[in-house]
This record gives structure tokens, sequence and C-alpha cells, in this order.
């Protein structure tokens, strides 16, 4: 199985190899991007940078969602629960209340 992790500066650094400034370049889509011949090399350096923004983002949430998990996982004795879910209704109580 191969893995889904991306880690944005092997991006960056793929794109700088290739004398793009991610930093500089049109942003693609726009009209002045749009107004671009397919040709030109400019037209391509945005998509380029485009792919670098997107792998930054989606390395963040990488990032996020560990934090979160490791966040998750130390909130609760897990085996606790777990042992209180198999027993049925174990110590869990909620006292109804009227509206």
């Amino acid at each position: 199985m191969t893995s889904n992790q991306v880690t944005w500066t092997t991006v960056l650094a793929f794109v700088e190899r290739r004398g793009i400034d991610p930093a500089t370049v049109l942003t693609a889509g726009t009209p002045a991007w749009q107004a671009l011949d397919d040709h030109h090399p400019d037209k391509l350096a945005a998509v380029l940078a485009a792919g670098v923004h997107h792998a930054l983002r989606l390395d963040l949430n990488q990032e996020v969602v560990a934090d979160a998990s490791k966040a998750v996982a130390g909130a609760e004795d897990w085996s606790a629960v777990a042992q209180c879910i198999r027993s049925g209704r174990g110590n869990a109580y909620v006292p109804r209340r009227t509206a």
C-alpha cells in the first residue's frame, strides 16, 4: 500500500528547480492568466505554483488531523470506555431533564 502523505517542501523544491518562484507568478485561473497563450511559460508556472499551494494545504491539514488524533487519544481512558460499553451500561448514567 502506498502512502498518501504530502510533504509540500519537496513540491516547492521541484518547482524551484525549474526556475519558478511561486510567490512571484500569476495566480492560475485569473483573467490575466487566462489571457496568456497556452504555450506561454508563465501559464504553466502559475499552475505549478498552484500545485505548491495545494501541497502546502494538504501538508498542514495532515498535521492538524494528527494533532487532533493525539488530543482525542489522550482525552479519555479509552480502554475503560470500551470495558464499560462491553458490560452494557456500566457506570454511565445520564439523568433525564424536562425542557
